[in-house]
């Protein structure tokens, strides 16, 4: 839907931001109640996204989402696996891993083609902060 040029124009604008806005909020409400919808979602963002952000013209409708979803990650998803390591599995789709000792995420791209050996992308996770609770509907 994004980096097509079919919905070029104003009205395609809208639509584009207007979906954008609505992935994000489904992945950011994950930090005030835990949902495996949110977990999906954000899982689809990080597989067909991934972890770098790429400069090229192809990528810039979803490079602005794409900042925001990896932001959010690094950000809460070590605090998300500590307070429901099921909801941050389903978080991870095929091919990505959490490593725990570390504090990453790990892709990893199987040997094929000329290639002998599997590749590795990694995005590095920031520390839970001390004490940090879901926060209620309250807030």
């Amino acid at each position: 839907m994004f980096n097509f040029d079919r919905l070029k124009g104003r009205a395609g604008a809208v639509v584009k931001f207007k979906v954008r806005r609505l992935l994000y909020n489904e992945i950011a409400d994950m930090r005030r109640f835990a949902n495996f919808k949110g977990a999906k979602i954000l899982g689809f963002c990080l597989n067909v996204m991934g972890f770098t952000i790429r400069q090229n013209d192809y990528d810039k409708d979803s490079r602005a989402l794409q900042k925001a979803m990896l932001a959010w990650t690094r950000k809460h998803y070590v605090w998300l696996h500590g307070y429901n390591p099921r909801i941050a599995e389903a978080c991870l789709v095929d091919g990505t891993t959490y490593d725990l000792k570390y504090r990453r995420l790990v892709r990893t791209y199987p040997a094929e083609g000329l290639r002998r050996e599997p590749s590795y992308v990694y995005l590095d996770l920031d520390p839970a902060p001390p004490g940090s609770e879901l926060q209620t509907a309250t807030n």
